[in-house]
């Protein structure tokens, strides 16, 4: 019987995309970006992964993966998804590091707080 695990390990680094739909930027290396702030939840939809999700993934990689890395990013950014505060302390309690993709536009304090204190690298 062929085994998946044992015969291709699986990456290091997960993406995983949790939100979508707003950005306060105009970068032109992004889809959301490039396009008008009126029309980028119309076209893009909003939409937030759910934390139990997000969990569930958190679970199984750290499961098959000797040291994940998830590498938290969205269709806009990452720092607007709710449940970013829990995520992240979720995957530092559970040893999995963390790399957050962001325009860095933060502008709430206790956010910024976490963010520091959990994230392991931060990609702007």
């Amino acid at each position: 019987m062929f085994d998946l695990q044992t015969q291709l390990p699986p990456p290091s680094i997960i993406n995983v995309n949790v939100y979508r739909g707003n950005c306060p930027c105009n970068c032109i290396h992004c889809p959301l970006g490039v396009t008008p702030p009126s029309q980028r939840i119309n076209i893009f939809g909003e939409s937030h992964m759910e934390l139990n999700v997000f969990k569930s993934i958190i679970d199984q990689v750290k499961a098959i993966i000797p040291q994940p890395v998830i590498r938290i990013h969205s269709v806009g950014e990452p720092t607007l998804w709710k449940h970013l505060t829990e995520a992240v302390q979720y995957c530092y309690e559970n040893n999995v590091k963390t790399w957050l993709f962001t325009s860095a536009t933060i502008t709430a304090p206790e956010l910024y707080k976490v963010i520091c204190e959990n994230v392991d690298i931060i990609e702007v």
